[in-house]
């Protein structure tokens, strides 16, 4: 199961595209109640945040869910709440949703990624563009299709390509 952080979700939304990805992956997607609240709008101009949210949820591909009690005690632990060097609420609520779920998180911040390796070395971590390759695999989306949706990401959502998913998504010539 993939857990989304705040990020993630905007991204997805911001493809214009994202029931289409989701049916395409192969494990579920999970989004914890604190991310949701995260949200404010809906990052392409026009759409409504909430309507998108609940038909994705109603057409079972995007799960809410409210943290168990252990993963608040981790939650807490990464929040800014407990400290300078903290993490956000979004990213924080993954993380801890993922590791006491054995989901795979997914998180674009390099400073998240960092704690959430170095907290829990066994946790798996994917990115967005995972997400959006495997989600476009599924639904045998051509490269033209593809380049679409991240160059839709980008513009809307702000979306950013971790350095070490550039190599994945040369071949669409994004940053050329």
């Amino acid at each position: 199961m993939f857990v989304l952080d705040t990020s993630a979700v905007i991204n997805l939304l911001g493809t214009a595209a994202a029931p289409r990805l989701l049916r395409g992956l192969a494990t579920p997607c999970l989004v914890e109640e604190r991310v949701i609240s995260e949200l404010k709008y809906h990052p392409i101009p026009g759409k409504n945040l909430i309507a998108e949210l609940e038909q994705l949820q109603a057409a079972a591909l995007l799960t809410r869910a409210r943290m168990s009690d252990a993963a608040y005690e981790v939650f807490v632990g990464l929040a800014a709440v407990s400290g300078v060097g903290g993490l956000g609420i979004g990213e924080s609520a993954a993380i801890a949703v993922a590791q006491d779920m054995s989901g795979v998180v997914v998180l674009d911040d390099r400073k998240a990624r960092r704690k959430a390796q170095a907290a829990f070395p066994t946790l798996r971590i994917a990115s967005s563009t995972q997400v959006f390759l495997d989600g476009a695999a599924g639904a045998k989306m051509p490269d033209t299709e593809l380049y679409d949706l991240f160059r839709a990401a980008q513009a809307s959502a702000c979306m950013g390509v971790l350095r070490d998913d550039k190599p994945l998504i040369a071949h669409l010539k994004l940053f050329d």
